[in-house]
């Protein structure tokens, strides 16, 4: 998953994900790379993501609409899905972690 900063894909200040998916891994060579689609990020400039080990819930800082996203995980696209929410903050967004 990589983020799409400025693209505006699913709207005026709504940037996107791109999902690929590899077959396989050797090493540090993926094989067998395939585009998956488009997600939307919930926001924009989608500047660092975390992704839940525990759930697939994805974390994303959202530099230039000063908020964090908070989505579900979509264990069939392997990208994020369904917004649960997001908090304005003060200032540019650059990363977003989950915490221990």
């Amino acid at each position: 998953m990589v983020s799409n900063r400025g693209d505006a894909t699913f709207g005026k200040q709504i940037d996107s994900f791109a999902v690929f998916k590899c077959a396989r891994f050797h090493g540090s060579d993926a094989t067998n790379v395939s585009f998956v689609g488009l997600f939307p990020a919930y926001g924009s400039f989608p500047r660092e993501f975390d992704i839940n080990g525990n759930n697939g819930n994805v974390a994303v800082a959202l530099q230039n609409s000063h908020e964090v996203a908070l989505t579900e995980g979509n264990a069939q696209t392997g990208g994020p899905g369904k917004l649960l929410t997001k908090k304005t903050l003060d200032g540019e967004i650059p990363i977003a972690i989950w915490g221990p």
